[in-house]
This record gives structure tokens, C-alpha cells and sequence, in this order.
């Protein structure tokens, strides 16, 4: 691309179930996507259940509009059928919409197809079931997890991108989208640092993830790691 063209900037609209990270890692990840989107200029609207007026300030910082349902949100409706509901708010064109998994992305795709049919649906991948569910409860994991890789599957080939988190579950899902669906790897980085800041006396690690599913989250590889890493820094240390 020459310096003389210039990247058109498309609107989208991010479907999740909140802006903070109250409930885990897909929201800080849709938070920090949202963001990067924005910083590329594009038009970015999150539609999330609720939002205090102190996290559409944070967002609006960020360039991301935070909206909900244009409706009062009745008690017995579930995340999926509130995030269904027609959003208020949005005042740019809508050319992509993204979806979080099972999570959010048949809200997503039900916007699509009620609201925004030139829209393209973009399923972002977060999980494998068929491997999460063994150690989230055995007890009839094998036919709980099929049904949910089955139901990512049947959202991935109604999207333009399906975009599984990293070669894990880009692998895993490669042999179930392999026909008639684009895919790409996706590969989040770290949250942006001060480069300059002096690095500290004592090494340390910083893991994310709720600490309940330490296996699931890969606490137990974490800790073997930096075991292994304290005990290499251990014998160079004593070899001078």
C-alpha cells in the first residue's frame, strides 16, 4: 500500500455482555479489541446489556461507543434475547457485525439478520468444548461438549471470517470448517507497557485467569514454567 491510500474506515458493531471484566477473560478481550479497532479509526460501536455512565465515559475515551437495548429489559429474558433487541444509539453504517463465541454471537448474528442484512458477521472463536468441558464436569462432557462445538460451527459458516484465538483452537476447529468458511488465526498480544520503566530487582509473573479452573486456564503450566525458568537462572548464577 502506498503512503497516498488511505484505509477506509468501516463500522462496526461488537456484540458482548459487558465492558468491564466482571465475568472474565471474553470481556477483557472484546474491551481490548473494541479499543484496537477504534485506534485504527474505524467507527466502533459495543452493544453490551448495561453500562454505568462511568464505563461509557472509559469507552468513549478509548473512541468506542458503548449502546444497549432501545428497551426496557424484561426480568425473564436471557443475555442472548437481550442483546436480540433493537439497540439505540448507532448512527454510522453498520458493516461488520462480531460475535464472542456461543456467547454473544447468536445475538450477534440475530441482529444481522433482523437489522443489518448488508452486514458482515465475523465469529470469533474462544473456546474448543470438546476439551473444556472434560474439566469444567465430567459427567456427560463428551455429548455436553460436541453439542457446543456444534453450535460454534453452525455460527462460524453463517459468518464472511470465522477467527479462532490463537493455533490451539485454530487446529482444533480446522477440520470442522475446512469447506465454504474463511478463517483466520488470531494472535492478541500483550497490553501495551512503559518500555522505560527500570525492570525489578526480583523476577515475577503475572498469570490471567479466574483461579477455579487453574487447570483449564494453565495456572499448573505457568508455575512448572517459571519453575524451570528460576531454576536455569539459578545454576547460571552459580556457574560464575
Amino acid at each position: 500500500m502506498s503512503d497516498s491510500e488511505v484505509v477506509p474506515a468501516y463500522g462496526f458493531l461488537v456484540v458482548a455482555t459487558e465492558w468491564d471484566s466482571a465475568h472474565g477473560g471474553i470481556s477483557t478481550f472484546n474491551r481490548e479489541f473494541c479499543a484496537a479497532l477504534a485506534k485504527c479509526e474505524h467507527h466502533v460501536y459495543c452493544a453490551v446489556i448495561k453500562f454505568p455512565s462511568e464505563e461509557f465515559e472509559h469507552a468513549r475515551a478509548l473512541k468506542v461507543t458503548l449502546i444497549s437495548p432501545d428497551a426496557p429489559i424484561e426480568d425473564e429474558l436471557s443475555d442472548i434475547e437481550i442483546l436480540s433487541l433493537p439497540l439505540a444509539g448507532i448512527e454510522k453504517t453498520i458493516d461488520f457485525i462480531v460475535g464472542h463465541a456461543r456467547i454473544t454471537g447468536p445475538a450477534a448474528l440475530a441482529q444481522k439478520n433482523s437489522r443489518y442484512a448488508d452486514a458482515s458477521y465475523v465469529h470469533i472463536i474462544h473456546m474448543d468444548p470438546a476439551q473444556i468441558e472434560l474439566e469444567k464436569n465430567p459427567e456427560g462432557a463428551v455429548v455436553r461438549g460436541l453439542a457446543r462445538v456444534n453450535e460454534e460451527v453452525s455460527l462460524a459458516k453463517e459468518s464472511i471470517l470465522a477467527v479462532p484465538v490463537g493455533p490451539e483452537l485454530f487446529g482444533a476447529y480446522q477440520y470442522h470448517l475446512h469447506e465454504g468458511t474463511q478463517r483466520h488465526e488470531f494472535l492478541p498480544g500483550l497490553f501495551s507497557i512503559d518500555s522505560d520503566a527500570p525492570t525489578p530487582k526480583t523476577p515475577s509473573c503475572l498469570a490471567f485467569g479466574r483461579g477455579e479452573d487453574f487447570r483449564l486456564k494453565g495456572f499448573d503450566i505457568a508455575a512448572e514454567a517459571v519453575g524451570l525458568a528460576a531454576s536455569e537462572r539459578r545454576e547460571r548464577s552459580d556457574r560464575r
